[in-house]
């Protein structure tokens, strides 16, 4: 069996109706990610 699994981005990009993020908000969750990601490292 081979389940088609995505990523984070996919899953913001598959909510919908009231769960459904804006484009500056998934923008901005990204964005949060790779800050958060490179201040833990530095």
């Amino acid at each position: 069996m081979s389940a088609v699994l995505g990523d984070f981005v996919d899953v913001l990009l598959d909510l919908q109706g009231e769960e459904k993020m804006s484009d500056s908000d998934m923008v901005a969750v990204l964005w949060e990610m790779i800050f958060r990601g490179t201040d833990t490292v530095a």
